[in-house]
């Protein structure tokens, strides 16, 4: 009889272990539309890749690059400054934000841009040195403009339940006047539950 009971135990003990067990972790529903799945809520690929989409098809649709080639017969040159990070702890890689960027202004086709020369300098000069027909120094094409721009995130959480909201800004800069030309931002918005179980 004893034996009986035990037998008949082990499927329901084994059943609440995966029920328990299925219960871990960490819930993230985002809330802009076509997202992909997020692990833990925090600023990851996905949402570097989604606003340097947004924000740069923002930015080429805009009037001032078709402006600019009308007047001087020519894309418009952009160097890629900072983005800052405002945020109370959180790690967010801009140097993966500023390469999405990068990429999308590139395939565009409406500007050109221009990054850190400093190896593109540092390889003229070894050409300069040791190559019969290097290229020649003092030839670089100055940028335009500056993009630059900032990720906000604020924080709001209750028991387990937490809203993590992202601002990302960006702004364009004439840089012989100072001028900005150009600014728009793109908002995410995130509600992350915490399970009852870890």
């Amino acid at each position: 009889m004893r034996s009986a009971l035990a037998f008949a135990l082990v499927p329901a003990l084994a059943l609440g272990a995966l029920t328990l067990t299925g219960c871990g972790g960490v819930q993230v529903s985002r809330t802009e539309s076509g997202a992909a799945k997020d692990l833990s809520g925090r600023w990851n690929d996905v949402d570097a890749k989604t606003v340097a989409a947004d924000l740069i098809q923002k930015a080429t649709s805009d009037p001032w690059a078709d402006t600019f080639k009308t007047k001087n017969n020519r894309n418009a040159i952009v160097k890629l400054g900072k983005v800052t990070v405002r945020t109370d702890g959180e790690t967010v890689a801009t140097g993966i934000f500023l390469k999405e960027i990068r990429k999308v202004f590139v395939k565009s086709g409406k500007v050109d841009v221009k990054d850190d020369a400093s190896e593109t300098r540092a390889e003229l000069a070894d050409q300069s040195a040791f190559a019969e027909k290097g290229k020649e120094m003092g030839k670089e094409l100055a940028p335009d403009f500056l993009l630059k721009g900032s990720i906000e995130v604020q924080n709001d959480q209750a028991g387990r339940e937490s809203v993590k909201f992202y601002v990302v800004t960006l702004e364009l800069t004439d840089n012989q006047t100072g001028r900005i030309i150009w600014t728009d931002d793109t908002k995410i918005r995130k509600e992350v539950e915490q399970s009852r179980w870890k």
